[in-house]
């Protein structure tokens, strides 16, 4: 065939349009949203001048394939309570022909700016986004300048926008308070993060004002300088040093990760749990059934799931009216704190 009766291919609109492939597809196929409308003025002129007609045939048969794609980011991957969030996202999404890329920030934003441009790039559908962001970050204004519609998790306050799935951390706290006021022995402990996000802040706002509802004192807050096993297990061995003469010590960790690091300490120092010590998670991750640690229990899976079908809905339907679940969560008592 010569090249004056070649039929134009979507190649030759995206090189006389200056943009990629991709480019020219999405736009061809209205889903093109996230590109200024000078693009979509280069591409229509290109398909003009051109004559380019779609190979609807062809298209077809890709659509009956096409996967959609999502990007996950979550602070810490490591963290059980995070790989069990991935783990409900990815049983919906694989059950709807969807394909995750999964990252971890590491709680760095400038981390999280660089993923998620990556992911831009590569024509991501949508975002779950388990990071702490607020409203005015200035990753969740791109994806609203682009409209690529994104789920918020454990987000509390500032994004009036996108879906979002929120533990009720307030009944949280007031659990957790309640219980350890009923089975308190000896001083008070707090163990809370440095950092705080606006969930964990609800939470340990929470637990202080129930606290003080019940006129039990606060013997003393701890800081860790991370939601981790070690950060947990630095603080645990300091508690143990400030309180070294007390026969009994009731210690809440803000979350299960903290929780396991302070048990270790407590049996470096000789101490027995819940004789000594009366130790409280918070998450009910898969550490704390083993390690019989009472704790808090969210869900994390089915949130997961909950999520990734608040995203397909959404991509489904994206003028739908923006949609906020609440999560109640439940106390689950174990030997830690349970009587000697």
């Amino acid at each position: 065939m010569s090249q004056l009766n070649k039929k134009p291919t979507i190649k030759d609109v995206a090189a006389k349009a200056g943009v990629s492939v991709t480019t020219v597809s999405q736009i061809l196929n209205h889903k093109g949203a996230r590109f200024p409308t000078a693009t979509h003025k280069q591409v229509r002129q290109a398909v003009a001048d051109l004559g380019y007609v779609a190979n609807f045939s062809a298209r077809n048969t890709r659509l009956a394939v096409q996967r959609r794609t999502i990007g996950v980011l979550v602070p810490q991957i490591q963290n059980p309570f995070f790989a069990n969030l991935f783990r409900g996202i990815q049983d919906y999404l694989y059950d709807q022909a969807a394909d995750t890329f999964l990252v971890s920030t590491d709680g760095d934003n400038v981390k999280a700016q660089q993923y998620m441009k990556q992911l831009i790039h590569r024509s991501v559908d949508g975002f779950i986004i388990a990071s702490q962001l607020d409203g005015q970050d200035p990753l969740l204004k791109k994806l609203r300048r682009l409209r690529i519609p994104y789920v918020l998790l454990d987000q509390n306050e500032g994004d009036q926008a996108g879906d979002q799935i929120i533990v009720n951390e307030r009944q949280g706290g007031q659990l957790v308070a309640t219980h350890l006021a009923a089975v308190k022995q000896g001083p008070m402990i707090l163990v809370v993060p440095r950092q705080q996000s606006a969930n964990i802040h609800l939470r340990i706002a929470a637990v202080k004002a129930e606290l003080a509802r019940r006129q039990v004192e606060i013997a003393a807050i701890y800081q860790t300088s991370a939601l981790e096993k070690s950060a947990g297990a630095l603080t645990g061995r300091q508690i143990m040093q400030d309180f070294a003469t007390a026969p009994h010590l009731t210690i809440w960790a803000v979350a299960d990760e903290v929780a396991l690091g302070i048990i270790k300490a407590v049996r470096q120092a000789r101490k027995q749990i819940p004789e000594n010590v009366k130790l409280m998670g918070y998450d009910d991750t898969d550490y704390a059934d083993y390690l019989n640690l009472t704790t808090i229990h969210q869900p994390v899976v089915t949130i997961g799931r909950e999520a990734a079908a608040l995203l397909q809905a959404r991509l489904a339907d994206p003028v739908r009216p923006r949609q906020v679940i609440v999560k109640p969560v439940t106390l689950v008592r174990r030997d830690s704190t349970s009587d000697d």
